[in-house]
């Protein structure tokens, strides 16, 4: 077993400018930056409270139910990342990790009269999935986004299916607004 634990201790970078995207003392590698949310928005009133914050760092579009209800967490009445400084990054934390932490690997063997049995049992724990732009399980194959669609994915919003996993789906190139 092993433990994959990696802390940057010193880095040249004194304006922490962009720390989801550069080195900074303490960063641990592997960090996956993101936003906070509540779940789904369930009806109208969910969906103009949350109009009423200044989302256009996210999309000019306004919100509607189904869609992702992200949370302000500095209460600035804003969805950004603030001045993208170490010390100022608005709504965005860090919510997990991609690096593999753990990796293990046992082995053994059983004979018994003539007969041999050996196996290997090997995996890795606590490692977080940020799909990259380029994962076309995770985003579609094409310039459209989700048109990779899995049994699984079916499992989206709509009115009749408002604890659906996934948001309302749109059809729409990947990344227009």
């Amino acid at each position: 077993m092993s433990d994959n634990h990696a802390v940057v201790t010193k880095y040249q970078n004194p304006t922490l400018f962009n720390p989801s995207g550069n080195f900074y003392v303490g960063k641990t590698l592997g960090e996956i930056w993101g936003y906070k949310t509540n779940g789904l928005i369930q009806d109208s009133t969910g969906a103009a409270a949350f109009n009423a914050l200044n989302h256009s760092f996210v999309s000019t579009q306004p919100w509607k139910p189904g869609d992702v209800n992200f949370v302000d967490r500095n209460g600035d009445g804003k969805i950004n990342n603030g001045a993208n400084r170490l010390d100022s990054m608005g709504d965005l934390r860090v919510i997990g990790n991609s690096n593999p932490r753990y990796a293990y690997a046992f082995t053994g063997s059983l004979d018994w009269k003539g007969l041999s049995f050996s196996f290997v049992i090997q995996g890795i724990a606590k490692r977080n999935y940020a799909p990259s732009q380029a994962d076309v399980y995770f985003w579609g194959y094409s310039s459209y986004a989700q048109v990779t669609v899995f049994k699984q994915s079916l499992d989206y919003w709509t009115p009749s299916n408002p604890k659906a996993y996934y948001p309302a789906p749109y059809t729409n190139t990947g990344g227009a607004i």
